[in-house]
C-alpha cells in the first residue's frame, strides 16, 4: 500500500463519463477517415473516385502494414507515459496540473482517431490477400490496448470547477431567457405530427399531379413518391427550425436557415424542369408537396386560438427545441448544485449561485411541457 508523504493529500481526479470520450474519438476518427480516403482517391475531372478508392485501398493498406508495428509501439508507449503523468498529478492538484491533464487527454484522443483510417486500410489489404490476415492477431490486441488508454485519458478532459461553474451559470441564464420565447409550441408528440404531415403531403401531391394527367405507374406509386418526398423535406425543415431556436449566436442561426432554404430552391428548380421537359404530373406533384412542406414549416405560431399550431412542423420543431433548452437548464442547475455542495456543503457558495436560480425544481418545468401557454 502506497502511503503519501506528509503534507500531501490524495484526491480523486475529476473525470467524465466514458461515453463522452468514446464519442469524441469516434467523431475524430470519422473525420480522419474522410480526410485520408479523400486524399488517397483525390477526385479528378471525369474520374470515378469511388472506384479509384476501392482499387487503391488494398495497396495503401499493404504499405501501412509494413510500418504499423513500430507505429503502434510508439503510440502505446507515449500513451502509457501520458497515463503515468496524469496519475502522478493525483497528489498535487493545481490549475496547471488540470490543464496538463486536459491537453494530454485530448492528444491521446487525436492519436487514437488518427489510427482509425490506418486500421481500415490494413483491413482492406487483408481482405484482398488473406495471407496477410495473420498480422491482425497482433495488430488488433495492441490497437485495442491503445484505444483503451486513449479512452481512459480522454476521461480526464474535464474543465476546472470555476470554469465549469461559469459555463453552467451562462447556460442556465441563456436557457431561462430562451424558454420565455418558446412558449407557443405544439403539444403533440413529434412522431404523430410528422406522420400526419407526410401522409397529408402525399395526398396533396397526388391530387395536384393527378389533375394534370394520369401519372406513370398509377396513383398509389405517385402517392408513395410524394409521401417520401414530403418526409425528406419535413425532416430537413424540422432540423432547420429546431437548430434556429437553440442557436446561441447569429452565425448558427443563419446556418440553420441556409441549408433548408437552399434545398427548397434546388427542389423547386428540379420540379419545374421535370414539369416543363418530361412529366407534367410528376413535376406538379413535386411542387405541391414542396409548397405544403414549406407552408407547415413557416406556419405562424401566434395565430388566435393556436390555429393549426399543434400540427405544424413549426410548432413541433419549437416543442423539440423547448425540451432541449429545458434539459440544458436542468443539467446546468444540477452542475451548479453539485459544485456548490462540494465547495461549501453547509452554506451558500459561489456567491449564492443556488439561491439565484429561477427554478429550484427543474423537473416540474420538464413535466409542464404539454401545458398550454
Amino acid at each position: 500500500m502506497t502511503v503519501p508523504s506528509p503534507g500531501v493529500t490524495e484526491k480523486a481526479l475529476p473525470t467524465r463519463p466514458v461515453k463522452e470520450a468514446l464519442f469524441e474519438i469516434s467523431g475524430l476518427g470519422f473525420a480522419a477517415t474522410l480526410i485520408g480516403f479523400f486524399t488517397i482517391a483525390m477526385p479528378l475531372p471525369g474520374a470515378d473516385w469511388i472506384g479509384r478508392l476501392v482499387a487503391l485501398a488494398p495497396a495503401a493498406g499493404a504499405q501501412v502494414l509494413q510500418h504499423i508495428g513500430w507505429g503502434l509501439g510508439i503510440f502505446v508507449s507515449v500513451l502509457l507515459g501520458f497515463y503515468l503523468i496524469v496519475i502522478g498529478g493525483q497528489f498535487v492538484q493545481s490549475p496547471a496540473e488540470a490543464k496538463t491533464r486536459r491537453h494530454l487527454g485530448f492528444v491521446a484522443e487525436l492519436v487514437a482517431a488518427a489510427l482509425v483510417p490506418a486500421l481500415l486500410l490494413v483491413g482492406a489489404a487483408c481482405v484482398q490477400d488473406l495471407s496477410k490476415a495473420g498480422a491482425l492477431f497482433v495488430i488488433l490486441p495492441v490497437a485495442g490496448l491503445m484505444f483503451f488508454l486513449a479512452i481512459k485519458l480522454g476521461g480526464f478532459v474535464v474543465l476546472d470547477d470555476d470554469l465549469r461553474l461559469n459555463l453552467a451559470l451562462q447556460s442556465r441564464d441563456w436557457a431561462a431567457a430562451r424558454l420565455l420565447g418558446l412558449g407557443q409550441k405544439s403539444r403533440l408528440p413529434t412522431w404523430l405530427a410528422s406522420s400526419a404531415a407526410v401522409v397529408t403531403g402525399g395526398v396533396v401531391g397526388t391530387i395536384a399531379g393527378w389533375t394534370f394527367g394520369a401519372p406513370v405507374g398509377g396513383l398509389p406509386l405517385l402517392f408513395v413518391v410524394c409521401a417520401m418526398f414530403t418526409g425528406g423535406l419535413t425532416l430537413i425543415n424540422f432540423w432547420g427550425i429546431r437548430a434556429f431556436h437553440v442557436a446561441t449566436d447569429r452565425l448558427s442561426r443563419v446556418g440553420a436557415w441556409l441549408l433548408p432554404s437552399s434545398i427548397g430552391l434546388v427542389v423547386a428548380a428540379s420540379a419545374l424542369e421535370v414539369a416543363m421537359t418530361s412529366a407534367v404530373s410528376i413535376g406538379i406533384a413535386m411542387l405541391a408537396a414542396l409548397v405544403f412542406s414549406e407552408l407547415t414549416a413557416l406556419w405562424p405560431r401566434r395565430l388566435p386560438g393556436g390555429l393549426g399550431r399543434d400540427w405544424s412542423m413549426h410548432g413541433v420543431a419549437v416543442a423539440s427545441a423547448w425540451r432541449y433548452v429545458a434539459r440544458v437548464q436542468y443539467e446546468s442547475v444540477a452542475v451548479i448544485d453539485r459544485l456548490s455542495e462540494q465547495q461549501e456543503p453547509d452554506g451558500p457558495a459561489f456567491g449564492g449561485a443556488r439561491a439565484a436560480l429561477p427554478w429550484r425544481h427543474p423537473v416540474a418545468l420538464l413535466r409542464s411541457r404539454f401545458k398550454r401557454h
